[in-house]
């Protein structure tokens, strides 16, 4: 048996996960990325109820660069050690299986919400802990080891969750967790309150997953901030000989690996500051244009009958007895000034330079007149883009290679009734002792 995990344990690896959250600034970071990919940069800006201009690049950038990785179609292919005829005919039918494991999944919606995940924050991540994957966000998920990318290295994995009270309370009395304990799951805005039977049950609690490895296999625990409403517990098959969980039912995406760090770095962040000066620009065009570019009446007060039909089209000008010559030199327009071209120029260059060195320029992205430029040209302009993206396509191959080394630990643990191939059925014990390559 192992070890029991206390909620009170559980919930101080959770603080601790925050604490170096709160050390790295990872939550703030992620939700600025999100702000400025979504187009919200002006977010808490005072700016006397005026909507200010905005152009956003970053998006464009982001959806160009995701597209060009996530668009490369994977398929998983398991291949044997022994390339017998016999463990060829395995293999295929371990193929097959991952081909319809595929589809009933939808893993190429999962595989691309996980992408664009990743590519605005930097990593994300894909949890199995049943028949449908979870896409699970960089700020959800603490490691043990925050300096080590390698997910199977951990010593233990803690991943958050928001859940209805209701929900967790019908789970644990299904793991047989006694009233009293049950009466302590609330929300987390009423932790402290007694009248617990009176708690709104719509209303969501934080949960923690818990996994670790204890001798080489897998255990899981969840909890919430008072209660344990599953133990700890060794994920293992039934029957008579039960396979074990020996993979942790999870796999990572980082999109730019970082030094010494088990989160990575996505495309959103460091073209923000550009995006900034770009649009500052933008509102000092836009206050000069509203105060110079335009022509604006002079008129003598007290010779002007009704000096606000001055702005009306159409409108007679009432003044008082005088001249022609009179009217005008009471009343005049001033000029507009020029604006220098300078910040036109600094703007457009920010905005484009700031798209080519991402690989995302005009020419990449098809936004070029064929009739200005070759074929050829466009087409190897646009490969030489892609050469920036090599590491998350390499990333993206790999993490797919994962699901397939994840998806075998589970059939060999799971799988009791074995896998058909045309020589007959593939058992647990003989799936896990084939040791089979996934492509």
């Amino acid at each position: 048996m192992a070890k029991e995990k206390t909620a009170e344990e559980l919930w101080r690896l959770y603080e601790k996960g925050n604490d170096q959250h709160e050390k790295t600034l990872l939550e703030d970071l992620v939700n600025r990325a999100y702000r400025f990919y979504q187009g919200d940069q002006w977010h808490g800006l005072e700016s006397g109820g005026e909507t200010l201009p905005l152009y956003n690049f970053i998006r464009p950038t982001v959806n160009y660069r995701l597209n060009m990785v996530t668009m490369n179609r994977m398929e998983i292919v398991y291949n044997p050690l022994d390339p017998s005829p016999e463990a060829e005919a395995k293999c295929a039918a371990l193929t097959r299986l991952a081909a319809a494991q595929w589809e009933k999944m939808q893993m190429d919606k999962v595989c691309w919400e996980n992408n664009k995940a990743a590519c605005i924050a930097g990593s994300s991540y894909i949890f199995f802990p049943g028949a449908r994957p979870q896409v699970i966000p960089t700020e959800d998920i603490y490691f043990a080891d925050e300096q080590s990318g390698e997910l199977q290295s951990q010593k233990y994995i803690l991943i958050r969750e928001r859940r209805f009270v209701e929900d967790v309370r019908a789970e644990a009395e299904r793991n047989g967790v006694s009233q009293d304990e049950i009466s302590l799951i609330l929300p987390d805005s009423d932790q402290r309150r007694e009248d617990r039977d009176e708690v709104d049950p719509q209303q969501k609690c934080t949960c923690l997953y818990y996994l670790e490895k204890r001798d080489g296999v897998v255990n899981i625990a969840r909890a919430t901030r008072n209660v344990v409403f599953m133990p700890l517990t060794s994920l293992r098959g039934k029957g008579e000989r039960p396979g074990e969980v020996t993979r942790y039912p999870l796999v990572s995406f980082l999109w730019n690996r970082k030094k010494d760090s088990s989160r990575g770095m996505g495309e959103v962040l460091p073209l923000i500051p550009n995006q900034i000066e770009a649009n500052r620009t933008l509102v000092r065009r836009s206050l000069s244009v509203k105060l110079c570019a335009y022509t604006k009446p002079v008129y003598r007060d007290g010779a002007i009958q009704n000096p606000e039909a001055i702005g009306e089209v159409g409108t007679a000008i009432a003044v008082s007895d005088m001249g022609a010559q009179d009217v005008r030199s009471s009343i005049t327009y001033l000029e507009p000034s020029s604006m220098s071209s300078d910040a036109h120029v600094l703007q457009d260059e920010l905005l484009d330079r700031t798209r080519e060195l991402a690989g995302a320029g005009e020419v990449a992205t098809g936004q070029v007149d064929p009739t200005k430029a070759s074929g050829a040209a466009i087409i190897a302009a646009r490969e030489q883009s892609e050469i920036p993206l090599s590491e998350p396509t390499q990333t993206f191959r790999q993490m797919v290679e994962d699901i397939a080394l994840v998806w075998l630990d589970l059939w060999a643990a799971y799988g009791v009734e074995g896998i058909p191939w045309e020589g007959g059925v593939m058992r647990p014990g003989e799936l896990r002792a084939m040791e089979p390559q996934a492509r």
